[in-house]
């Protein structure tokens, strides 16, 4: 998917024009018209106000993943035991473990999100 499908994507599941976004990052509705038809690309600046509306990381914008979690949102604090950890540095303490043990991990997380998803209603 290029860069403009992913913008397109991101503003019609917002549910805002094109007029509304180009008032957000001060360009003009042309200018996204274009970026969203792959027939120019925004400069760094506008991307990153981009990513920034869209509350989704630059990677995500220009392909380098399908993961949407914005930087933001990762490093957001969890407090757990009474000990505060962000995004960050769960993935530091997963990484000290042998990958039996990150699979055992990982695999009780998905488990216990199966079965909270599947209580929520």
């Amino acid at each position: 998917m290029t860069l403009g499908n992913r913008l397109r994507n991101l503003r019609e599941d917002a549910d805002l024009r094109q007029s509304d976004i180009a008032k957000e990052v001060n360009v003009l509705q042309a200018s996204i018209s274009n970026y969203e038809l792959d027939l120019n690309a925004p400069d760094l600046d506008i991307l990153v106000k981009l990513a920034n509306l869209y509350n989704v990381n630059i990677d995500y914008l220009l392909g380098n993943t399908d993961n949407k979690l914005s930087w933001k949102d990762f490093e957001k604090i969890l407090i757990i035991n009474g000990e505060k950890l962000s995004g960050t540095e769960i993935i530091d303490k997963l990484n000290v473990l042998d990958n039996q043990e990150k699979e055992y991990i990982i695999g009780l997380i998905f488990r216990l999100a199966a079965y909270h998803n599947k209580n929520k209603d």
